[in-house]
């Protein structure tokens, strides 16, 4: 449902909207600075957007927030409880690691992993061969198994070829790593700038 406009500005600073469970979906809809909001299958706030900055909330199963995370600034809070009340919250500068997989809890949650169960990190998303925490480390995605897409998979890259797997073509020859293998070239080798260079040396020499 929509709240009116307001009657004083004449613009959508007034109206909101609700989802079926009567959650605040949209504040100020249509607005410069509108305001959204999704949620959980238990109705749990989860994410809030606001002027294009998103912060992420995580509950623990008595749905008691424990953590906020804004990635834009880098920042988390988290709260404290004692017998589920709150007696406190904590700003970190982005090294917390809630469930001590060795991840911390901001690229858990920019990869979409769960900040509070351990057991991800060494799971594998995308069945790429490389563990969830294997592939955050390098920066590819947990959910691709080939993250730049060259026809290699990503621990094929890491693990057995030794090519960027965040660069389809690895060595600059305008030939994806995957059509260089599958051809019997070396995806770390630039033949055509080694080509190049050798014609470069053979004019030069027949110049003089």
């Amino acid at each position: 449902m929509l709240r009116p406009f307001s009657k004083d500005s004449g613009k959508l600073r007034d109206s909101f909207r609700y989802d079926h469970a009567q959650n605040l979906v949209c504040a100020n809809c249509g607005a410069a600075d509108q305001a959204e909001y999704r949620y959980s299958a238990a109705n749990l706030r989860i994410k809030a957007s606001t002027n294009g900055v998103d912060r992420y909330f995580v509950y623990n199963r008595a749905g008691n927030l424990l953590l906020e995370y804004a990635p834009a600034q880098n920042e988390f809070k988290e709260h404290l409880y004692l017998d589920s009340q709150r007696y406190a919250t904590k700003t970190q500068d982005g090294e917390l690691d809630s469930d001590r997989d060795g991840i911390m809890d901001m690229l858990e949650l920019r990869a979409g992993l769960d900040p509070l169960d351990p057991a991800d990190a060494q799971q594998d998303f995308d069945n790429d061969g490389l563990t969830n925490a294997q592939e955050i480390a390098v920066g590819t995605n947990v959910r691709d198994a080939d993250s730049d897409d060259d026809g290699l998979t990503d621990a094929q890259e890491v693990n057995l070829y030794g090519t960027n797997p965040l660069n389809a073509d690895t060595d600059g020859d305008k030939i994806a790593d995957g059509i260089e293998v599958q051809s019997g070239q070396n995806p770390l080798r630039n033949e055509r700038r080694i080509r190049s260079a050798v014609r470069n040396v053979v004019n030069t020499l027949l110049l003089n």
